[in-house]
């Protein structure tokens, strides 16, 4: 790796939503989130923005809100992913304040997935339907910067 440009960095951009944002109580801010891609555009690297999808009290006006995120990021890729409550996080430790139903003794390996192709998670804890199609309203949005659109540098790789 020695004399290797690292050209891309994967930033967890988690919504475009100040109050969802909140919700989920990491301490960031959407302006937070901004400037972080700024800063590594600014270094000369591309970014690879990761968005978390479903989170409890998500609506269409928060989704679109997350859209305008999307298009004001500009980054080169992105990911999105169904909202899952991981192990040891608020929505985890506190499922019913959040409206989830989970069984704390389940496997978590096999029961839940957190990264996919789209139509690969085995399950979707909250608002299923919604946000299935908010999934897919944010992948259309970043057209060909979606993580899961091959690009002509890596057929030929």
């Amino acid at each position: 790796m020695r004399g290797r440009r690292l050209s891309q960095r994967h930033l967890r951009l988690r919504v475009g939503c100040p109050t969802v944002l909140a919700a989920m109580g990491k301490g960031e801010t959407v302006e937070d989130g901004i400037r972080a891609a700024d800063i590594v555009h600014e270094a000369g690297m591309g970014v690879r923005g990761q968005m978390v999808v479903g989170f409890p009290g998500e609506t269409d006006a928060t989704i679109q809100q997350t859209v305008e995120f999307v298009r004001r990021v500009k980054a080169e890729r992105w990911g999105f992913h169904a909202f899952v409550p991981l192990p040891g996080s608020r929505s985890w430790t506190h499922a019913a304040e959040f409206g989830i139903d989970i069984k704390h003794d389940e496997d978590f390996a096999t029961g839940f997935h957190t990264i996919g192709q789209p139509g690969e998670w085995a399950r979707i804890v909250h608002n299923e339907e919604r946000t299935r199609e908010w999934l897919k309203l944010l992948r259309d949005e970043a057209g060909a910067h979606n993580i899961w659109v091959k690009h002509p540098s890596q057929e030929q790789a």
